[in-house]
């Protein structure tokens, strides 16, 4: 499996149970204040200063995942709560450059739950 590999600190914090790591992407904007590896001071302009980032939540253990997406559906405030915010020494660093997400949902069942019928499905004739 392919690892995008680095040397170089990472946004990453740690927590009882799971771990934040904040990639930000290139040619994006963001406040100052949140990256100090690239504040002015340090030779960089505001347009270097990364703006969006992906966030991936690692569960420590490795069925954990159905718990945190619980500690997360719990409090309104989870994610943003455990953001990290500043770069951190974590020597050698790797992580899988290929990720398979799937998802499947019932809308019926949660449109139940909410009160509200579906709309009718579209017919041909």
């Amino acid at each position: 499996m392919p690892f995008m590999r680095s040397k170089e600190d990472q946004v990453i914090r740690e927590y009882d149970g799971f771990k934040v790591l904040k990639l930000p992407y290139r040619n994006s904007w963001h406040d100052v204040d949140e990256w100090p590896r690239y504040r002015q001071s340090d030779g960089c302009n505001s347009d270097e200063r990364p703006r969006f980032s992906m966030c991936i939540f690692l569960p420590d253990a490795r069925d954990g995942l159905p718990g945190l997406v619980d500690k997360m559906a719990s409090s309104p405030s989870f994610l943003r709560d455990h953001l990290p915010r500043w770069r951190v020494k974590v020597g050698k660093f790797r992580l899988p450059t290929k990720f398979k997400l799937s998802l499947s949902s019932r809308m019926n069942e949660t449109l139940k739950a909410k009160r509200q019928q579906p709309p009718p499905l579209a017919r041909s004739d």
